[in-house]
């Protein structure tokens, strides 16, 4: 008789419940979050580690070297404004796209060569979210490297002090929105092909720095242009304007060019999840 209370089928129904399934299934924040910490984990690989940390000391290096040439030479205004043209160039025109190409375009191709690109698939979050979550990994990292290397760089100028505040903070806000537009962009070639290195290559040769100094219409689609239009107004920048006469044909409104980054780094993100949504693994490499 006592055999029939014990026959219950508890435990298999007790899996079952939302209240047992819920915990993998409600945290796509949780799922998110452990993809960016995959990416910052990739970032934090010694031969990656090594380029970025490369590329942020040779700034503070060359400034060291050129400060005992010439800028020690100068002073006041004159000094400020050659500093501050040497941080445009070194950080907002070639770190930082350099560093985004780098990463950004190895976001995905390389969960898809490593073969872990099917386990991201299968986490309870959107598909875009993958993208979204690696680039903002990728967002944080080249933005405190270039941020680091900018600080050094003043230190190395012995800026500090009474031109920090027309120099080092404009630099605080334009180098991670310029990396947010650079690292959205190169992310999206890699989710659309595999050549995504070599395209971003190319594109920052051909489109992003020639393109930025013509005054032509076709200045638009450089990421520098809107990049430049975002810092030169700001600070002790504005006075490059004057210094250097090709930069008024080719700077925009500061309105229109955060605009344009913010759009920029929102459109590239969306492309390349509505990409990523549709495909089954991401771009493998071609022979």
């Amino acid at each position: 008789m006592s055999e029939g209370p014990a026959i219950t089928p508890v435990s298999p129904i007790t899996p079952m419940s939302p209240g047992a399934d819920a915990p993998a299934e409600r945290s796509p924040v949780l799922a998110l979050a452990g993809v960016a910490l995959l990416e910052a984990s990739a970032l934090a690989a010694p031969r990656r580690l090594v380029v970025l940390v490369l590329l942020s000391v040779l700034p503070p290096a060359a400034a060291l070297l050129l400060d005992a040439i010439r800028a020690a030479e100068l002073s006041g205004e004159e000094r400020t404004l050659w500093v501050a043209g040497f941080l445009y160039i070194a950080h907002l025109r070639a770190l930082v796209p350099v560093a985004a190409l780098y990463v950004g375009s190895s976001l995905l191709p390389d969960e898809s060569e490593g073969g872990t690109l099917p386990y991201l698939l299968t986490r309870p979050v959107p598909r875009a979210g993958i993208l979204g979550a690696k680039w903002l990994a990728a967002w944080v990292a080249v933005s405190g490297f270039a941020l680091a290397s900018a600080l050094a760089t003043a230190l190395a100028f012995g800026i500090l002090g009474a031109g920090v505040g027309g120099v080092l903070a404009p630099l605080l806000v334009a180098l991670p929105a310029a990396a947010a537009a650079y690292l959205a962009v190169f992310g999206l070639l890699g989710v659309l092909t595999s050549r995504a290195l070599i395209l971003g290559l190319l594109y920052g040769l051909l489109f992003d720095f020639l393109l930025a100094q013509t005054p032509l219409l076709a200045r638009r689609i450089a990421l520098a242009h809107w990049a430049s239009s975002a810092l030169l107004p700001m600070g002790s920048f504005r006075n490059l304007l004057d210094a250097f006469p090709i930069l008024p044909e080719t700077v925009a409104s500061p309105a229109s060019a955060w605009v344009a980054l913010a759009g920029i780094t929102a459109g590239a993100l969306a492309l390349g999840g509505l990409r990523l949504r549709h495909r089954q693994h991401a771009p493998t490499r071609e022979t």
